[in-house]
């Protein structure tokens, strides 16, 4: 490859000029299809003057380096590493260090620890040369991102090499961090100094955290602890006494990585510290309590530091003592010098300290309030306390107080004590309090569970909380954080007598102008509505008020995120109080719905709490869910639509939605047929919305079977029968069920002749017999069977042939497997059906007699008889006929539309009509020789159950006939 060629594309796609700069990055895309570009962009990295084209070459050599180096022979792989090591070392500009050092790192990665000693012996020389700080600043760089690689790599082999290298690597970090940190503090090049210090901390940190069979052994591990204890207090003497920003913020950032390397090893190792652990406590306890005071300024993200380490070790004193004999030493003297630091007088210092210094409002938090009221109620909290100091203290008082409450819990309800009698009268002389008695009732409903025996919330909120929230003097920041309260403690314990005040309370404050409060005011009534004691009866009179402020509040938000938690609850509401009447209250919402999915076209996790609202209106209003229409079908249409961006966000919600629909509609229309254009398209996706898809199909089935036969039956059978190609045995089943309901619905509709692509598909399950099913599939392919047998006896035969199945063998093992057979009506039809093919001569009888009789007596036995009209249990009585007939409308909400339709296509299934008794009874009459071959007992048990002498032991019951769709099941529930 031409040096010279490639050297010009690298100082044109260097080039400010952008012609110049396209032509150069079309001309490197050439060359980079040739495996001699590494070796080429190496050579100029080493010979260039131009540090522009030099880093483009560095960035270009990390892109060839993962396409050609396993193909770069030896011999150029030598002359790479001599290129680097030798170049490496002289290097002046940062950028160039920062990409060459990764660059360096993936040959590591590739070639092994320990293969490249020559560039190690390079480095070690420049990180001891004294006199150019930013060349010993470079070296450090490359060190680091070298034993990084190194140390991540996790094979036996490689660990046992970075184990070896370590020893030598130890005393260059710990050379490395003293003395750039001792020219650091003593004002010399304070920047380049500090990161050199930063990156020996690194190489250090990576040392005793992975070269170490037992790091908590290791001594180590133990020198690097007491060296950041040692200096944490010098570097923060330092730190307040620097003005540069620049330097402060490194300095910041320099302190808080020894805070953290002892606060990991704390929770990984936490033997480790054994040694320093009275002095590590009483440092960070101290630094917490009195920080500000010993220094003008401690960083946020150092406190954080403590009092994670603090959490850290709280857990470990009150965690439960094995026996001494099982411990270690260090682990005997680690929990004993916990507990002494962990005394009465530090816990209650430090809580108070934590809750009225750290808990506090900020400034910054009272500006965005006001600012920005949306985004400061949707500040996202789960991991923000491993980085943030308020949310941090929230943790570390929780932890004591759940760790030590029979210390601190007192102290708690002794502040609340305070708080009521000397600081709520004075707000009005003094509103700086409003803080302090903000932090402290924060602090009560953050610890509800620990106090819920020792405060009577429920007179408090008589007493106390009611008449502040209903006062209208009182300031927004206490009714907010009461509102915050009551929420907390609604789910821990709260009077049921007083919801109603709640409700009532709540709602009113969401009439309020304040946006903060209104949703707090929001989210209590969410806590309220989602507990376990909620009783919708209290409730009822207070649906339609809330509702229609939730609804003021959804129009007035501008967020996305926030429309969707307040959409969020009016669906809950909703739910919890579904099949109360809602009249007109939904009208608002399906006006305003519209508007709000186009405006969240890029958002969809707000369409998809939109079309929650929506499943939950429909099942709501049940059959007069008709009106919403023109609103949900082309909601329901886009979010089920797999070629849809959406399709991943909104499928499961909007098949849900669509699985209602169909399950309320009175009957069938053109706009819902018209949705069954995308199965066969979200059959091929896959899987994973398959159950739910298949369950919708089979509410068409009910619906209006003759309109699914003629719309898309072909397209949706032909997709089903491609995923027996590569689908395990559950999809498979439920592919098999549908093809039963199927079935079912072409005999309740007297269809004689079974489409071409039923039939292909019947064929493709029973070819799946000769792949040796699991036996849960088994059962649901026999169940599938007799229907074929019983009502389509016609292509039983060629189907048999064209698969290669021997009928005989084949009713030989499903006799066999009769126990795998689980639902009453499944047993009775297979006996039904193995009964057909005898009588009808498609099975040898001589083989077949037998097995069918042995296996009719453990079904009737099962089943059990009627003595007085000789007939098994389940055929349908008469009481039990006229129910199903006579019901012609749903109970609604309770009761769906697809309730109905289901129980009149059961009036013509074999099993509730055909009486298995007469049918045995006639069957073994066919050949009295081979009857008597029998076992007498076999005989006996039989003859009896024949005759009524005795009943069997089965009821057959048939409950799942009557059950209902509504209330928080849906009927597809039963293809569980």
């Amino acid at each position: 490859m031409d040096l010279a060629s490639v050297n010009a594309a690298l100082e044109e796609a260097s080039s400010q000029e952008p012609t110049l700069l396209k032509q150069g990055e079309n001309a490197l895309k050439e060359f980079s299809n040739q495996p001699e570009y590494l070796l080429s962009l190496v050579e100029i990295y080493g010979k260039s003057t131009n540090d522009r084209v030099r880093l483009v070459a560095t960035i270009q050599m990390k892109v060839a380096f993962d396409r050609y180096w396993k193909v770069t022979t030896d011999d150029d792989r030598k002359s790479i590493k001599n290129i680097v090591q030798e170049r490496v070392t002289s290097e002046s500009d940062g950028k160039i260090v920062s990409q060459i050092s990764l660059f360096c790192a993936r040959i590591i990665r590739k070639e092994g620890n320990g293969s490249w000693p020559e560039l190690f012996h390079k480095l070690v020389q420049a990180m001891n040369d004294q006199t150019c700080a930013s060349k010993r600043n470079f070296a450090a760089l490359i060190m680091k991102e070298l034993v990084k690689m190194m140390k991540s790599k996790r094979l036996p082999r490689d660990r046992k090499s970075f184990r070896e290298l370590s020893s030598d690597l130890w005393p260059l970090g710990g050379q490395l961090y003293n003395s750039s940190l001792s020219l650091a503090l003593k004002g010399e090049e304070v920047g380049i100094n500090l990161k050199s210090a930063h990156y020996g901390m690194k190489i250090l940190k990576a040392i005793v955290l992975n070269s170490s069979m037992d790091p908590s052994r290791c001594p180590n591990v133990k020198t690097l602890s007491q060296s950041c204890l040692t200096e944490v207090p010098n570097i923060l003497k330092v730190y307040n006494n620097l003005l540069c920003g620049i330097e402060k913020d490194s300095l910041d950032k320099f302190l808080t990585t020894h805070l953290k390397i002892i606060a990991r090893i704390s929770n990984e190792y936490p033997t480790a510290h054994v040694e320093i652990l009275r002095e590590l406590l009483q440092f960070v306890g101290d630094l917490i309590v009195n920080g500000k005071k010993t220094y003008d300024h401690v960083p946020d993200k150092v406190l954080v530091q403590c009092m994670k380490i603090l959490k850290q070790y709280s857990i470990k004193a009150s965690a439960d003592n094995p026996d001494d004999d099982d411990e270690s030493v260090e682990k005997v003297q680690t929990r004993k010098i916990i507990k002494e630091f962990f005394s009465e007088d530090v816990l209650i210092a430090l809580v108070r300290h934590v809750i009225l210094e750290f808990l506090m409002i900020s400034k910054e938090d009272l500006e965005q309030w006001e600012s920005d009221p949306e985004e400061y109620m949707n500040e996202e909290k789960s991991e923000v306390w491993n980085y943030d100091l308020r949310p941090c203290s929230e943790v570390l008082m929780l932890s004591l107080v759940h760790h030590f409450s029979k210390s601190l819990v007192p102290v708690l309800v002794n502040m609340v004590s305070e708080v009521q009698n000397n600081f709520i009268p004075k707000i009005a002389e003094n509103p700086q309090i409003i803080l302090t008695v903000d932090a402290v009732f924060n602090a009560i409903g953050l610890s509800s569970y620990e106090l819920f025996e020792s405060i009577d919330f429920s007179s408090w909120f008589t007493s106390t909380l009611h008449p502040l929230l209903t006062n209208l003097s009182t300031d927004k920041i206490l009714k907010r954080r009461i509102c915050w309260l009551c929420g907390q403690w609604v789910t821990v314990k709260f009077s049921t007598e007083l919801r109603p005040v709640l409700y009532e309370t709540m709602i009113t404050i969401m009439g309020s102008e304040d946006l903060v409060l209104r949703l707090e005011a929001a989210m209590c009534i969410k806590l309220a509505i989602d507990d376990y004691n909620f009783e919708p009866p209290h409730f009822e009179n207070y649906q339609e008020s809330s509702i229609t402020s939730l609804f003021k509040l959804l129009r007035d938000c501008e967020e996305c995120d926030t429309k969707m938690r307040v959409l969020y609850i009016y669906t809950l509401i909703l739910k919890r109080l579904r099949g109360k009447t809602i009249g007109n209250l939904g009208q608002q919402l399906t006006e305003y719905l519209p508007q709000l999915w186009e405006h969240a076209s890029e958002h969809y996790m707000l369409r998809g709490a939109i079309v929650c609202s929506l499943l939950e209106l429909v099942l709501a209003l049940a059959s007069s869910s008709t009106t919403l229409y023109n609103l949900v079908l082309p909601v329901c249409a886009t979010s089920i639509d797999p070629h849809s961006p959406a399709f991943i966000y909104l499928s499961d919600d909007g098949l849900e939605l669509w699985l209602a629909v169909i399950q309320t509609a009175p009957s069938s229309s053109p706009d819902l047929m018209q949705l069954l254009k995308v199965v066969p398209s979200i059959i091929n996706t896959g899987s994973e919305h398959l159950k739910l898809l298949l369950q919708v199909l089979e509410g068409y089935l009910v619906l209006d079977f003759n309109g699914f036969v003629n719309f898309n039956c072909t397209e949706i059978m032909t997709a089903c029968d491609a995923l027996f190609d590569d689908m395990g045995d559950e999809c498979l089943g439920i592919v098999v069920k549908f093809m039963t309901s199927f079935l079912i619905n072409a005999r309740a509709h007297q269809m004689t002749e079974l489409p071409q692509s039923a039939c292909c598909l019947l064929r493709r399950i029973l070819s799946f017999f000769n792949e040796n099913p699991g036996p849960i599939l088994k059962s649901n392919m026999y169940a599938l069977f007799t229907r074929v047998i019983t009502d389509y006896p016609y292509i039983v035969e060629p189907l048999a042939k064209e698969v290669g199945i021997d009928l005989t063998t084949f009713c030989e093992n499903w006799c066999r497997d009769m126990d795998q057979i689980t639902h009453h009506d499944r047993r009775k039809l297979s006996i039904l059906s193995l009964i057909s093919l005898c009588v009808g001569n498609l099975v040898d009888p001589a083989k077949l007699f037998v097995p069918t009789v042995c296996a009719s007596l453990e079904v009737l036995s099962d089943l059990g008889i009627r003595r007085e009209k000789l007939e098994d249990n389940m055929v349908f009585e008469d009481t039990e006929r006229k129910e199903l007939e006579w019901k012609t409308t749903p109970s609604e909400p309770a009761e769906l539309w697809i309730d109905i339709r289901r129980r009149k296509v059961q009036l013509t299934n074999r099993a509730y009509n055909e009486n298995l008794v007469a049918r045995v009874t006639e069957f073994v009459k066919m050949s009295s020789e081979m009857y008597n071959s029998i076992d007498e007992n076999v005989r006996t048990q039989l003859e009896n159950l024949l005759t009524g002498k005795v009943e069997g032991w089965g009821t057959c019951d048939k409950d799942d006939l009557f059950t209902v769709s509504g209330g928080e099941k849906f009927s597809g529930d039963t293809w569980s």
